[in-house]
């Protein structure tokens, strides 16, 4: 049987693609122990078993690519939006509609269908002002920067 690979970010749309399977193989993003509680309460309610592989985003992403033909993982859980555009455009990837989707506002979802975001995450920049002033680094920009 041939699988395929689904972005998604919502959960509850992913596994519509193994309910005829005793287990499937997803590759995901998401931080360990997230996916780890996730993917067992999926196999408690469903009985399913899910084979998961912890991944970054561009090594799913660069294992994607390599299986192009002969397709691993049914579906890749998690990451962020770069690498889930990046694999669209390489045709990597299969659009899928959710349901759930409804619930999730259209700035955060990919108008084809391609990839929904399942969380949003800060990013953070951190300057050791001591150690930037050993190295000639203006502080007043970090202040700037820190303001912002």
């Amino acid at each position: 049987m041939k699988r395929f690979i689904v972005v998604i970010g919502i959960v509850c749309m992913v596994f519509s693609t193994a309910l005829a399977a005793e287990s499937f193989t997803v590759y995901t993003t998401l931080e360990e122990l997230a996916a780890k509680q996730l993917f067992d309460r999926y196999e408690e309610v469903t009985g399913i078993r899910v084979d998961w592989v912890r991944l970054s985003g561009g090594e799913a992403e660069a294992r994607m690519e390599a299986e192009k033909m002969n397709p691993q993982a049914s579906i890749w859980v998690g990451g962020v939006g770069l690498n889930h555009i990046s694999a669209k455009l390489k045709g990597l990837t299969t659009p899928y509609f959710s349901r759930a989707a409804a619930n999730t506002p259209e700035q955060y979802k990919d108008p084809e269908g391609y990839w929904i975001g399942l969380y949003l995450g800060p990013l953070a920049f951190v300057t050791n002002v001591d150690r930037a002033r050993e190295l000639g680094i203006d502080s007043t920009l970090t202040a700037k920067v820190n303001k912002w």
